[in-house]
C-alpha cells in the first residue's frame, strides 16, 4: 500500500484549505507566496501535489463557499456603485454651484463647467442598469464641418450632458 493510498479529492482539498488558512494567518513575503506554498505541500503524497499545486494555481478552492464568494463580490459592487454615485453627485453639484455664481463665464470656464457637468453626469449614470444609446451629429463649427457621434451608456450622458451645457452657459 502506498503513502498516498488514504488521500483523495476531499483530504487534498482539506489540506489545500488548510494551507491557504495557515498563510493568511502568517503570510510570507508577497514574492515568496507559492514557494511557501509548495514547501508546505511537502508533506502531501507526492502523487496529489501537483493536483493540489493546479487547483491552486487556477485559483479552484472546493473548499470556498460560493455564497460568502458571492457576497462578498454583491459587497464590492455596490461600493463601488456608491463611491461613483458620490463622485457623480459631487461634480454635478459643483458644476451647478460654478453655473451660478459664475456671472459671464469666459469660454474657458464655460468648457471647465461642461466637463464638471458631463463627468458628475457619467458617473451617476454609470451606476445604473440599462443602456442608453446617442447617435447625432453637432452643427457646423469653425473646427469642424460637421461632427458625428454615437456613444453608449455613460459616454452617451457625457456627451448629452456637455453638449447641453455648453450650449446653455453659450446663451
Amino acid at each position: 500500500m502506498s503513502a498516498g493510498s488514504n488521500w483523495n479529492l476531499d483530504r487534498v482539498r482539506e489540506e489545500v484549505a488548510k494551507i491557504k488558512l495557515d498563510l493568511t494567518a502568517n503570510p510570507p513575503p508577497r514574492d515568496q507566496y507559492i514557494s511557501a506554498f509548495k514547501a508546505k505541500l511537502q508533506t502531501m503524497p507526492t502523487e496529489w501535489r501537483g493536483f493540489a499545486l493546479e487547483v491552486f494555481n487556477m485559483g479552484l478552492d472546493f473548499g470556498v463557499d460560493m455564497k460568502e464568494t458571492n457576497r462578498i463580490i454583491h459587497a464590492t459592487q455596490q461600493r463601488n456603485s456608491m463611491i461613483m454615485l458620490g463622485i457623480g453627485l459631487a461634480l454635478l453639484l459643483l458644476s451647478i454651484v460654478l453655473a451660478f455664481f459664475v456671472p459671464n463665464p469666459t469660454p474657458q470656464q464655460n468648457l471647465l463647467i461642461s466637463l464638471l457637468a458631463g463627468l458628475g453626469a457619467a458617473a451617476f449614470v454609470v451606476m445604473l442598469p440599462g443602456f442608453l444609446e446617442l447617435k447625432g451629429a453637432m452643427a457646423p463649427n469653425p473646427v469642424f464641418h460637421s461632427l458625428a457621434f454615437k456613444g453608449g451608456g455613460g459616454a452617451a450622458v457625457f456627451v448629452l450632458v456637455f453638449i447641453l451645457m455648453h450650449w446653455f452657459l453659450k446663451h
